[in-house]
C-alpha cells in the first residue's frame, strides 16, 4: 500500500484574544460577533470555506423564518438575510418586508 505525506508551513500570529476552531454557522457568528466586540480573533476553518455541512456539504436545511405570525429570526442570521436579499441571493417573490412583526 502506498501513502501520501502532506506539510504545511503556517505563519505563527503574535496574540489574539479569541480563537474559534470551526467555520459553521456558530463559529463564524461567534468570531463576528468577538470581532465587533474589539477583540482580536482568529477563525479556523479546516475545509477552506465558512458555513459548515450546509456550504462544504452541500446540505443545507433552512427552515422557516416565521411562524405564521411573527419572524423568529434575529440577530446576526438576520442580517445576513437582508445582505443576501439586497445581493439578490433571495427568491423575488419572497418579500421579507411583508413579514408578521418581528419578535
Amino acid at each position: 500500500m502506498s501513502t501520501y505525506s502532506f506539510s504545511r508551513e503556517i505563519p505563527r500570529q503574535e496574540a489574539y484574544d479569541v480563537v474559534v476552531a470551526g467555520g459553521g454557522p456558530s463559529g463564524t457568528a461567534a468570531a463576528i460577533a468577538a470581532a465587533r466586540s474589539g477583540a482580536k480573533v482568529l477563525l479556523m476553518e479546516a475545509t477552506g470555506a465558512l458555513g459548515g455541512m450546509g456550504t462544504n456539504g452541500l446540505v443545507a436545511n433552512w427552515y422557516s423564518l416565521a411562524d405564521g405570525k411573527r419572524v423568529l429570526t434575529q440577530g446576526l442570521f438576520w442580517e445576513i438575510v437582508l445582505t443576501l436579499r439586497a445581493a439578490g441571493g433571495i427568491r423575488r417573490e419572497i418579500d421579507l418586508d411583508s413579514f408578521p412583526g418581528r419578535l
